[in-house]
């Protein structure tokens, strides 16, 4: 059996502004095919805030700024990381 939990977690813009109704992906990791697939998806609400219920094992999260309201913001993987391989879980 896999042990799974919840991932709540909050984004910020580069100046530390939450996030609005951002697209957060949950991501998964196949080392053997050298893949990434989309587990899940939620929007941010009006704090920056996102929960993802039951969370598995190898798993990644990448925020997709509103554009509109952000403009000037880059799509990031967890820890601020622009590209999946220098994420970190």
């Amino acid at each position: 059996m896999i042990k799974s939990t919840s991932l709540i977690g909050n984004v910020k813009s580069s100046v530390n502004n939450d996030l609005v109704n951002a697209k957060i992906y949950l991501l998964e990791y196949d080392a053997n095919a050298d893949s990434i697939y989309v587990v899940d998806s939620v929007f941010s609400n009006n704090l920056g805030s996102y929960t993802f219920l039951n969370v598995g094992l190898n798993k990644y999260i990448k925020a997709i700024p509103n554009i509109p309201l952000f403009p000037q913001e880059i799509h990031t993987y967890f820890n601020g990381s622009a590209v999946f391989q220098f994420a970190t879980r």
